[in-house]
């Protein structure tokens, strides 16, 4: 049976271009249909929401080339970090939001939106909620401990696990 580990997944000299060429696909697409419906937008609207997916694009592409140019290994690594400082998001909401219902105190950059106390709102960026960078985090993580679960114990058996 043949075991691969979650640092040595892909060689890092090797390059997807297939999945690269999905994800511009699938960003051009929703280009589009953002550019379509300035009908019902409207034009300042619409060129609004254009330009933040255009943003979030940019950064998210920059995201990618900076984890291909750092590795797996560096990406768990900094995976132990993001947990931390998300986790302390989570926290500083957390406290905002009880501040917030039983002081009347509401902290600094935290955004409600439709009830929620689970925004950050960032001049010039918008909002941004750290819980989904979290699911992400939790991922890598989650993969991490069952590499390393199962570097300890070559033979996979309940018994062994137990």
């Amino acid at each position: 049976m043949l075991k691969v580990g979650v640092s040595r997944v892909k060689s890092p000299d090797r390059f997807d271009f297939v999945l690269i060429g999905i994800l511009i696909t699938m960003a051009l697409t929703s280009l589009v249909c953002i550019f379509s419906a300035y009908g019902i937008l409207g034009e300042a609207r619409g060129m609004d929401y254009l330009s933040k997916q255009l943003m979030w694009f940019a950064i998210g592409f920059g995201i990618i080339a900076i984890l291909k140019f750092l590795g797996n290994d560096s990406i768990l690594q900094f995976a132990t970090l993001a947990y931390w400082f998300l986790l302390g998001c989570l926290i500083y909401l957390l406290i905002s939001k009880y501040l917030t219902d039983f002081i009347g105190i509401s902290l600094p950059f935290v955004h409600k939106a439709n009830g929620a106390t689970s925004w950050f709102a960032l001049p010039g960026i918008g909002t941004i909620q750290p819980s989904e960078f979290m699911k992400v985090v939790l991922l890598l993580i989650t993969a991490n401990v069952i590499d390393e679960h199962n570097k300890s114990n070559p033979i996979g058996s309940f018994m062994s696990d137990i």
